[in-house]
């Protein structure tokens, strides 16, 4: 389908997965007190920021100019949103 299309599932992944790892932290903080956490969180912090790097790639590279955009980038930020709850369930 091409590298835009490549470029949109890489964006909506690193959305999905960058407000899990935000989620993650929102709940550490607030067991910011227990000094062991400090290294996980920074740990978490560090994941989140590699992963918006591949989205700012991505959209670098045309991920936006891809045909059929809001409906492919819809579908796989909601596919990756379901193997995330999934996750947190198992």
């Amino acid at each position: 389908m091409g590298t835009k299309v490549a470029m949109v599932c890489t964006e909506a992944v690193e959305v999905a997965i960058g407000t899990h790892y935000n989620n993650q932290l929102r709940e550490l903080y607030k067991s910011k007190d227990d000094p062991r956490l400090n290294s996980l969180m920074e740990d978490i912090k560090l994941f989140r920021d590699q992963e918006l790097e591949h989205l700012d790639c991505a959209v670098e590279h045309g991920s936006k100019d891809a045909p059929l955009y809001d409906t492919l980038s819809s579908v796989i930020a909601n596919g990756c949103k379901a193997a995330i709850w999934a996750c947190e369930r198992i």
